[in-house]
């Protein structure tokens, strides 16, 4: 029910529909726009509208965009009459801007059913007015680390506002969001092809290799990406369903088939796509159809006319190259990583071009770019990819994450322009050209096919003459210095020991490590899982690696650490390196206080607490100094803290956020300890801090930074940007 109309709410109504017949003369669609400006007016516009008699909502972070689509395609085949925000946003404004175009004058509904996508965030604004009758929950990944932080926070979340009457249409393959409201009537889709699943991946994310429960590492039964797949833990029984209640029996690639087990029978319906992920799309949405009551022979007829969207993958033929435009949804990690997973298990020799920059982060800021380490490029390093060309602001910052996948220099080009990457394209020999692309640069996309296009057509498979220019002249800039011959400068006799890296692996910083070992090949990496004792209570070693983790697992990280306290002190004694990034920094302190006053006790190895906030993350760049060297970084976190006294600081920072918004120290630099904030990775943003560690730190004489050229272009042309006055985050 809704709320009693104010006077304001009806000259709100009022309003909004005139702004959106305002846009529609414009021939532009009415977006959130209307939605927010109602919401700016009247803030408890969204309580008072009345609402459909059954709504649908579709929520998590891959896929809910196709599903959306795929159900609404269905349902309009019906004939059935429905609202849909397809053209009005998935957040609160979107939702509301939908309402009121389908509602009359007195915010009474015209039409009494409703299929909403719907941002897994902002369902605290939305479900305490929109209660779904059925809620479709795609999957859990990690996404946004500006809003979305890591997948844990997502789920509790979701697993506060959904109301307790919705029906549950869960992915029984991903162990994180199949748990989600345990008291919720509930089904579960999956998919049953062992064709198509593996006994272990190599996804960089896997948000789920331990028991959320109890830390133990999970034993799969099978996995298809990331942490999709089957589990179970062999210490406390946490796992997926036994079994799923809309499954796909079969994948038949070949005849273009999905065979399904449903509980109203068997059929079989189009497959749409060849990725994982659309058969996973699919068959969420056949469930949520089915849930809804939609007959069998209405969903497969429907089906056997649908197509990806063009907009998300739009395919042109050109003198028999294929010329193909893929949505790589920009920093969303296993979303990219799927796509390129995708692409390398295509057939024939392909080129790639990489435009996936986020467009407003260019315009506005610089980009954090943390999620290029989190995602999967050493997919793309393989034998039949025989060029990579990126285009963009960025193209220095993944050039090197593309070379630390593993791919051979020769094979890549990059260009600030990301329209002129269609002109370093050698077509030579190629049969598909793969135009990797986030939503918001489909344009440039565009432009880069067409282009491709023009010059098959004219016989130009060879780059021009001025592009062939272009190439010698990149080729002469990045040529390898002289390789280092002394194993003692590349790292022999030391050992680096990781923490819980199972646990200890956010916002791209694994990475901190992969780079590092690219710098110290001949360095003993020592990786020590949650349920070991740590190798530093024991044994001597060069350095001691803490990375960002989840605000569950920091608890369990400090309940760990605590028992080997006086071992960590007497390494920070004896000299030996310690590095902490992120939020493993509130490790050492003395407490973490929560939003309801409690108290996580830590280390209290220095004097200082952080106080969380989770409704509120706090972004921010950093600029500041260590010493002589130039500090940049990116803060993304939950917590503020307050300042450890100033000579044990680490960074004097000159614009952004310090321990906390008013502080301009950040960090805490003790002997040959280091810790900070800063995300990225912070060894990878950092090459001379990189470098200072390995020589002055380590005892590493003559050390030196992996893909020098390359890192320290990234680092010049960052340091410019956070200079600028204009750019802020």
């Amino acid at each position: 029910m809704s709320s009693k109309k104010s006077p304001k709410f009806y000259a709100t109504l009022v309003g909004t529909k005139a702004l959106i017949r305002g846009l529609k003369l414009a021939r532009k669609n009415a977006t959130h726009v209307p939605g927010n400006q109602a919401l700016k007016v009247c803030p408890d516009f969204l309580e008072k509208i009345d609402k459909p008699k059954v709504v649908v909502g579709i929520t998590g972070t891959n896929g809910k965009t196709t599903v959306s689509n795929l159900i609404d395609d269905v349902l309009a085949d019906t004939k059935l009459q429905f609202i849909d925000n397809r053209f009005g946003g998935n957040i609160a404004s979107g939702v509301v801007t939908a309402f009121v175009k389908n509602s009359d004058m007195k915010g009474r509904m015209k039409k009494q059913y409703a299929v909403l996508e719907l941002d897994e965030r902002m369902t605290t604004k939305i479900f305490p007015y929109v209660k779904p009758k059925i809620l479709a929950v795609t999957n859990l990944f990690r996404d946004s680390y500006r809003r979305n932080a890591h997948s844990e926070y997502i789920f509790d979340i979701l697993n506060q506002t959904i109301p307790k009457e919705t029906r549950l249409v869960l992915n029984g393959e991903d162990p994180l969001s199949s748990h989600l409201c345990p008291g919720n009537k509930r089904v579960y889709f999956g998919i049953e092809d062992r064709s198509v699943y593996m006994d272990e991946t190599n996804n960089i994310i896997r948000d789920m290799i331990a028991c959320p429960e109890c830390g133990t590492r999970l034993d799969y039964e099978y996995i298809r990406y990331n942490h999709i797949g089957k589990v179970k833990c062999p210490n406390c029984g946490f796992g997926s369903p036994a079994e799923f209640d809309y499954a796909v029996e079969k994948i038949d690639a070949e005849n273009r088939r999905l065979y399904l087990r449903t509980p109203k029978g068997n059929f079989d319906i189009k497959l749409l796509g060849d990725n994982i992920t659309d058969v996973y799309n699919q068959i969420t949405a056949v469930a949520v159809l089915m849930e809804f009551g939609v007959a069998i022979k209405r969903i497969t007829a429907s089906f056997e006319n649908m197509k990806i969207a063009g907009t998300r993958y739009d395919e042109m033929v050109e003198e028999n190259v294929h010329l193909i435009n893929y949505v790589a949804k920009g920093q969303n990690p296993v979303a990219v990583s799927r796509v390129c997973d995708f692409v390398r298990k295509e057939d024939g020799n392909k080129s790639v071009v990489l435009i996936i920059d986020d467009f407003f982060d260019r315009k506005e800021t610089s980009e954090n770019i943390a999620w290029f380490f989190d995602t999967d490029f050493e997919f793309l390093n393989d034998h039949s990819i025989k060029q990579i060309v990126i285009g963009g602001q960025r193209q220095y910052d993944l050039k090197l994450r593309l070379l630390l996948a593993g791919i051979p220099e020769d094979k890549i080009l990059s260009i600030d322009d990301d329209v002129k990457t269609g002109e370093l394209v050698d077509l030579n020999g190629i049969e598909k050209v793969f135009v990797l692309h986030d939503i918001y640069t489909t344009h440039f996309a565009q432009a880069v096919q067409k282009r491709l296009a023009e010059r098959l057509r004219n016989g130009e498979r060879n780059v021009s003459e001025k592009a062939a220019a272009y190439i010698k002249d990149y080729r002469k800039t990045f040529a390898p210095g002289k390789p280092i011959l002394d194993p003692a400068s590349k790292g022999k006799d030391k050992t680096i020991e990781v923490l819980f890296p199972e646990f200890c692996n956010l916002f791209g910083d694994s990475s901190n490590i992969k780079y590092l070992k690219a710098c110290l090949p001949e360095a003993e990496f020592k990786f020590t899982s949650f349920t070991e004792k740590p190798y530093f209570a024991d044994h001597d070693v060069d350095m001691i690696y803490l990375g960002a983790m989840t605000e569950k697992k920091q608890e369990m990280v400090i309940n760990k650490l605590k028992e080997y306290k006086d071992a960590l002190v007497r390494q920070k004694n004896e000299g030996t390196a310690i590095l902490f990034t992120s939020n493993a920094v509130e490790v050492l302190g003395n407490y973490i206080e929560n939003e309801d006053g409690s108290r996580i006790e830590c280390l209290g190895l220095y004097d200082f607490s952080a106080k969380r906030d989770r409704m509120n993350r706090l972004n921010s760049l950093v600029r500041g100094h260590f010493g002589d060297l130039e500090i940049v970084g990116f803060k993304t976190q939950f917590t503020q803290a307050t300042d450890v006294d100033e000579p044990l600081s680490f960074i004097e920072v000159d614009k952004g956020m310090g321990m906390d918004k008013d502080s301009y120290l950040e960090g805490i630099h003790d002997q040959n300890l280091f810790a900070t904030y800063l995300v990225g990775p912070f060894l990878a943003l950092n090459p001379k801090f990189t470098k200072y560690l390995m020589r002055e730190v380590m005892g590493i004489d003559n050390a030196e930074t992996a893909f020098k050229k390359d890192i320290d272009r990234a680092y010049k042309r960052r340091v410019k940007e956070f200079h600028d006055p204009k750019c802020e985050y």
